[in-house]
């Protein structure tokens, strides 16, 4: 599965996206304001 995640860090639908690739193990596609998540703190925050 491939998931595209358009909406940034800082509403549901970035969240819901990240989220729902990380269950499925799928591969991601960050698009727009998805790339601030590319950003490790914001991805794995405590690592």
């Amino acid at each position: 599965m491939f998931v595209i995640v358009k909406s940034g860090p800082d509403t549901q639908d970035g969240k819901r996206g990240i989220k729902l690739a990380s269950d499925l193990s799928a591969d991601i596609c960050l698009m727009q304001n998805a790339v601030y998540f590319a950003r490790k703190e914001i991805l794995m925050p405590g690592t």
